[in-house]
């Protein structure tokens, strides 16, 4: 009889210790699980910084192909008729770029007319060919039988436009062998990476594997094209055959090639549900102790435990500090596990920031460098073309050297201006123009000319790509007006320079100066209208329209333009053919 009421006694304290224990196997099985997707979301994040790695690379010589593609375009385009040594540009950056197994280019005809090698050789027949002339943009494909080199290679191509009109285009071609460069680490994870680069279209580039089983690696049910729209994130996501992979899609060129990492769930590891508290564990205990010692197991050994790991994560979500106490042996062994866990997160994160922190700071000396550079080049050819003006023999020659080396202060006078005073990714219109003008005219006037200076120039803020070509032209028209000023029988001389806000989202910038009898002595030396084709191309780069008005003793220049937001921006900053 006493044993069957012990035993009851026990078997209601155990449901007793049952119920009890089950709010803290809930709670630590609800903290793993939060640890357990945050885990997650760190893989996640980690597998697009490994892509990111793994394409830089491929990123890296896509770029230069791009950019030396568009230097040998625009050549091209400027040339009514091509040298017969057309080819040496194309074999000395060849040399130079001994990743390139061909650069060349290919007239309307299809013809190799010029290129580092295979001049002369029929393309007519090539998709990439027939594709650029039916629709003459920039591309990136893939030729698996290259007809020049005879490997498979990427190919940019790059049109070139004459006067509009489709004359051919310039060919980068790089070979598939070594483009790809897996990252350097010791975890087999990082190694066995899965990555494949596409274009626009959903062509596959490259591939760490074969092309024939790269889509088998890919998300099931969309087709790469739809992919670019995640570029920059990472998701989880089963493949054709049912394997639950990490994706992560990164853009390597801007609207023409991706690149998609991927790497079985499996092996990035992560916190499993062995790590979880399970409330079945609690049944058993009820037997073995009392109520007090539930009360302290749960209180003295379990939630304490969990409110001390709450407040450091707390802390280090607001300081980026960790608390210095540490769970002893008397903590339970999975409470300790997820502080473990924690902290390993913990010193990843910080270890992470640090190095990003490290990579801007390496970023931004390298860019005081290049200033340091330009600025340097600059002023060694503005010394040089003073040197040729002294030496210079005739009043033409010298005031036309004196021409090149205004434009060419101007030039430096607008780098420094937007670069070196601006750490904003936008800029105050107002102060580089204020800098621009005042140097400008300073260095193109007399003191003894007597000339009135005013400036009336509104807080305007434009993106890089606008406020560079309205630097130049307010440079440009600066020296204009200070060549062209004269005195006239309504006071004394003048420039004035504006710059005012039109309409919703526009800008007006005008640039006056007093007419009547001319107080440069150069003013009639015959010039080369050079001066007003920059001005003409300065204003079309800021999609403008501008007007000269000669009225009441004054001469009026004026271009309004929309202020550009970030995507609408102009992206070319040449100057567009036909302004030579």
């Amino acid at each position: 009889m006493i044993w069957r009421l012990v035993d009851g006694m026990a078997f209601r304290v155990g449901v007793l210790l049952t119920l009890a224990f089950l709010p803290i196997g809930l709670i630590a099985a609800s903290l793993a699980n939060q640890v357990n997707d945050q885990m997650s979301r760190r893989n996640e994040t980690a597998l697009l910084g490994i892509t990111l790695q793994a394409s830089s690379k491929e990123q890296n010589l896509i770029r230069v192909a791009v950019g030396a593609g568009r230097a040998f375009a625009a050549q091209i385009a400027s040339e009514s008729v091509l040298p017969t040594n057309c080819s040496d540009p194309f074999i000395n950056f060849s040399a130079e770029n001994p990743a390139f197994s061909f650069v060349g280019y290919v007239a309307s005809d299809g013809r190799v007319t010029c290129g580092s090698t295979g001049v002369g050789t029929d393309l007519s027949d090539q998709p990439i060919t027939q594709s650029t002339a039916r629709n003459p943009v920039e591309g990136a494909n893939v030729s698996l039988d290259a007809p020049v080199s005879k490997t498979a290679v990427i190919a940019i191509t790059i049109p070139v436009l004459k006067e509009g009109k489709y004359g051919g285009f310039v060919a980068m071609s790089l070979p598939h062998s070594g483009l790809i460069e897996r990252p350097f680490a010791s975890d087999d994870a990082v190694q066995n990476l899965d990555l494949i680069t596409f274009n626009e279209v959903g062509t596959i580039l490259t591939t760490t594997g074969d092309f024939a089983t790269a889509p088998a690696t890919l998300p099931s049910g969309e087709p790469l094209s739809s992919l670019i729209s995640r570029s920059g994130t990472a998701f989880t996501q089963r493949t054709p055959s049912g394997e639950i992979r990490s994706f992560a899609v990164t853009t390597i060129l801007e609207g023409k090639v991706f690149a998609i990492g991927s790497l079985p769930v499996k092996q990035f590891g992560g916190l499993t549900s062995a790590g979880t508290l399970s409330p079945l564990i609690f049944p058993a205990l009820m037997w073995l102790v009392s109520l007090g010692v539930a009360y302290f197991a749960v209180h003295r050994l379990a939630l304490n435990h969990i409110s001390r790991i709450r407040r450091d994560m707390e802390r280090f979500t607001l300081s980026r500090r960790r608390g210095d106490t540490r769970a002893d042996f008397s903590t339970p062994l999975e409470i300790r596990e997820i502080e473990q866990t924690w902290r390993g997160l913990a010193d990843t994160i910080l270890r992470e920031e640090a190095e990003l922190v490290n990579v801007i700071l390496d970023k931004n000396v390298l860019l005081k460098e290049v200033h340091h550079r330009v600025k340097n080049n600059l002023q060694l050819i503005n010394s040089i073309v003073n040197m040729k003006a002294r030496r210079a023999t005739s009043p033409e020659a010298r005031h036309a050297l004196k021409e090149v080396q205004m434009r060419v202060m101007s030039i430096a006078i607008v780098h420094r201006a937007l670069y070196e005073t601006s750490t904003e990714s936008q800029v105050s219109a107002n102060e580089v123009l204020e800098t621009v003008i005042n140097e400008s005219i300073d260095s193109s006037i007399d003191a003894s000319w007597d000339i009135d200076v005013r400036l009336d120039l509104n807080p305007i803020v434009l993106y890089p790509d606008q406020a560079v070509p309205l630097a130049l032209l307010a440079a440009e028209t600066s020296i204009n007006a200070a060549k062209f000023v004269g005195k006239n029988d309504k006071g004394r001389p003048f420039i004035m320079a504006s710059l005012k806000a039109h309409g919703k989202n526009g800008a007006i910038f005008e640039m006056r100066n007093s007419t009547g009898t001319h107080l440069n002595p150069d003013v009639n030396i015959q010039g080369t209208r050079l001066g007003k084709n920059l001005i003409a191309a300065f204003a079309q780069q800021l999609n403008g329209e501008f007007q000269t008005i000669e009225e009441n003793g004054t001469y009026i220049f004026s271009v309004s333009f929309d202020i550009a937001g970030f995507t609408e921006a102009p992206q070319d900053s040449t100057i567009p053919p036909g302004h030579y």
